[in-house]
């Protein structure tokens, strides 16, 4: 990651490391994406770029973010920015501005509002270095007004908890618990990038209690409603998003007394790929899972 750094550094400056990034180096985790932010405007980052030889895309520019790939490594950095989003929707009226404090601020929770310096030294204005020894995820500030800016974000936290093996605090599951219903406003396929993310976490039979606690679970699956003695205290782990995904269906269905057929009403209610609809209802595999 140092090398990293100083080859970007050496071409825009000031810049700094911030997000998840930051995250998993204060806990020890290997990570492949890097998050960088600067007060150099987007036109700027990706003319420097071009100009040292490095391919960019416009993974989001109209946000300020310029992506690039370096030696396996996915590289976004964002020009300091400050977001003002529009009632029922997630994309933010964006204006760039040079304090990285401010830029800190409009992220979701402490742990992922911290940042380091080219000389390594930690800004954390959030204590989130507090809450990563803790292994608390706290919203900063206020919780609701966060989820209200993007609905995405209760997902998110449960999803957190279950890679990280972190405990939401309560502000923020009150919250959660109070804005569930605007999950509605995210895309399916959002859900999907976040559940099978959180699906093979380390953590998963507490992630799907919180789940469930939050309401988000029933809210995801509203047209075909949950049973109280839903448990997931069985669950085994997998690398495996779709045998896991096999094994939680098998417990709804279960949970109603529905037949398998059912499972192909929900997995088109979820937006599943055609391609996973077919791994999971033909797979020999899966299907000894949804029927036993």
């Amino acid at each position: 990651m140092n090398l990293i750094y100083e080859k970007i550094s050496s071409i825009i400056f000031p810049i700094y490391l911030v997000g998840g990034a930051v995250r998993d180096k204060i806990m020890g985790i290997e990570t492949q994406d890097y998050d960088f932010a600067t007060p150099v405007k987007p036109d700027e980052v990706e003319r420097l770029l071009k100009k040292n030889n490095y391919r960019t895309y416009a993974v989001g520019k109209r946000f300020g973010t310029i992506g690039m790939l370096y030696k396996g490594h996915d590289i976004q950095i964002t020009t300091f920015r400050s977001e003002k989003y529009v009632e029922f929707s997630r994309k933010p009226n964006v204006q760039y501005g040079n304090d990285l404090g401010k830029d800190l601020m409009r992220r979701d929770f402490t742990i992922n509002a911290m940042a380091l310096d080219v000389s390594g030294q930690l800004i954390d204005p959030f204590n989130g270095l507090r809450d990563v020894g803790s292994k608390i995820l706290r919203s900063i500030g206020d919780a609701t007004e966060k989820f209200k800016e993007d609905p995405l974000r209760m997902l998110r936290a449960v999803r957190f908890c279950s890679q990280l093996g972190f405990d939401v605090d309560k502000k923020t599951i009150s919250a959660i618990k109070k804005n569930r219903e605007l999950l509605l406003l995210v895309s399916k396929e959002r859900w999907l990038m976040e559940m099978d993310k959180l699906l093979i976490g380390k953590n998963l039979v507490a992630a799907l209690i919180l789940l469930k606690k939050t309401g988000l679970l029933q809210v995801m699956l509203k047209d075909f409603g949950l049973r109280r003695q839903l448990q997931f205290s069985d669950m085994s782990l997998s690398n495996d998003p779709d045998m896991q995904w096999a094994k939680l269906m098998q417990k709804v269905i279960s949970s109603r007394n529905l037949s398998v057929e059912n499972l192909t009403k929900i997995a088109f209610h979820l937006k599943w790929s055609k391609k996973r609809r077919k791994k999971i209802l033909t797979n020999e595999k899966n299907a000894g899972i949804l029927n036993s």
